[in-house]
């Protein structure tokens, strides 16, 4: 079986042919006139890729803790490695499209840190599968009472309360947080080249995109067993954050029906999420609440992505 860093490793490798083969396509095709075109065809798109990478790093991070669960074991490493890929093929890209130094020096902090984000996973995704010996996945009672270590997007990581919680979580919850927070300095960059209000719509449809997956992936945590008042609070302020960022986007959306449709679908999507992330779950009904769960946070984002995306086009004059 593959390991987890050797797919990032494998993906690198990948990427690096495919660019050089089409480095060679493209000499062979000098006499064309339209150049080679890049992933983001302005400066929208371009901004909605890096922000892709804040939400990744907090995706990433759910999936992971749904190797802890038996029953979510193999969807989410297919899912790990798919989303493992596409976060280094985007990577590559931004840093190919980079075009000043502090975009660079972003994006290669970027590189460094997604390398020991892969050796944390690595090194704990085998402790986990191991500490998860129950039939039903979850770790429970296996683990002492924790406190979270983990940050609000945009955040400095917060210091832990105390010394004792499993280093297996607290190693991708370091890493995911630094992750999340060195990307979004790199959308910062590119939001001030392109303006705050064209930017707006994106920005907060993509912070709303990026604290869904932050919900999922403390939902998760509280699965293995992570259990502390700090996190607790952590998925309290992500929902309001999440709730504040759609209010403003369906102000945004008055005037513009793709976005308010799109909307419309996140919004019913997020009525299934809501009901899960409240619900007091059994012990034995949680294998089919994980599940369905799991299925429910892949849909949300989705609705989240064709939310992002009507926001890549400038809004229309009045």
């Amino acid at each position: 079986m593959m390991s987890i860093r050797s797919v990032g490793l494998n993906v690198c490798v990948a990427v690096g042919l495919s660019m050089s083969l089409a480095a060679t396509n493209l000499a062979a095709a000098a006499t064309a006139a339209t150049p080679a075109k890049k992933t983001a065809d302005n400066a929208l798109q371009r901004l909605n890729v890096a922000e892709q990478q804040e939400m990744l790093a907090e995706r990433l991070s759910r999936t992971w803790a749904m190797k802890g669960i038996a029953s979510l074991r193999s969807r989410s490493s297919s899912q790990f490695d798919e989303d493992s890929r596409r976060y280094v093929k985007q990577l590559k890209s931004l840093q190919a499209d980079a075009d000043t130094p502090q975009l660079k020096e972003n994006y290669a902090q970027l590189e460094q840190l997604w390398s020991k984000y892969l050796e944390a996973a690595e090194a704990s995704a085998v402790q986990l599968q191991v500490r998860s010996g129950d039939s039903r996945g979850e770790l429970g009672s296996e683990l002492p009472p924790t406190a979270f270590v983990g940050s609000t997007q945009g955040n400095a990581p917060r210091q832990p309360e105390k010394l004792n919680m499993p280093d297996t979580v607290k190693a991708i919850a370091d890493q995911s947080d630094k992750l999340v927070a060195t990307a979004a300095k790199g959308s910062d960059l590119l939001r001030q080249r392109i303006g705050a209000e064209p930017s707006e719509g994106l920005r907060l449809a993509g912070q709303a995109r990026t604290l869904s997956q932050r919900m999922a992936k403390l939902y998760f945590f509280k699965a293995l067993g992570v259990s502390a008042p700090s996190l607790t609070a952590d998925m309290k302020k992500t929902q309001e954050a999440y709730l504040a960022s759609i209010k403003r986007v369906r102000e945004l959306s008055e005037d513009r029906p793709k976005s308010s449709s799109a909307l419309f679908l996140v919004d019913q999507q997020w009525v299934f999420f809501n009901e899960i992330l409240q619900r007091n779950v059994e012990r034995e009904e949680r294998d089919q609440v994980y599940q369905t769960f799991a299925r429910t946070s892949d849909s949300l984002l989705s609705g989240l992505d064709d939310l992002c995306k009507t926001f890549e086009q400038p809004a229309p004059a009045p």
